[in-house]
């Protein structure tokens, strides 16, 4: 019986994210999407948005900085918790994941890490970052990379898996601002 209780309850859990993405992908305004998340638990600072569509994974769980951008179409895993700093750019397509599978265990069992994206951070479209990955201040991820490993401080990566290209300018100064309706 208990079994099936606790089917219940994560088939219960399911539908009610189910349907907090549907309300979030029509709410029209993005004041009214902010208030949204964080009548949820979503920490969302002053001028940052989450374009739509997006897709949660989980409720509450994830804090977001002043000034931070995250494109349409991106996945935000926050099953485990997502962190992510000030005047962070995050393009379409991107998928950040907290939680998966340990694919060595018999029971192939649950296991996952809080992912952290420090400030400045530039993530380019169709990333995908796994679990308990940290991307220190100001670092760059390029379009279609992999980051299974922490990527560090104005570092720049790309590739799969992610691999060190270069490192960036420290003289960072911009503030991101990108609440266009519609925007790509």
């Amino acid at each position: 019986m208990i079994e099936s209780e606790n089917r219940f309850i994560r088939q219960w859990k399911l539908c009610v994210i189910f349907a907090f993405n549907a309300l979030y992908n029509l709410v029209p305004f993005f004041f009214l999407k902010n208030i949204l998340l964080r009548l949820t638990g979503i920490a969302i600072g002053s001028g940052a948005v989450i374009h739509t569509p997006a897709r949660f994974l989980g409720m509450g769980r994830i804090n977001i900085g002043a000034n931070t951008v995250v494109n349409r179409g991106c996945y935000l895993d926050n099953r485990v918790g997502i962190k992510i700093g000030s005047n962070v750019s995050i393009a379409h397509d991107t998928k950040i994941y907290t939680l998966g599978h340990d694919i060595d265990d018999p029971y192939f069992s649950l296991r996952g890490a809080k992912v952290e994206i420090g400030d400045y951070v530039c993530i380019f479209s169709n990333v995908l970052i796994m679990p308990g990955v940290k991307l220190g201040k100001g670092a760059v991820v390029y379009a279609g990379s992999v980051v299974t490993k922490d990527v560090g401080e104005y570092e720049v990566v790309g590739g799969n898996p992610a691999r060190l290209i270069r490192h960036r300018s420290k003289d960072l100064r911009y503030t991101v601002k990108h609440d266009y309706w519609f925007a790509f």
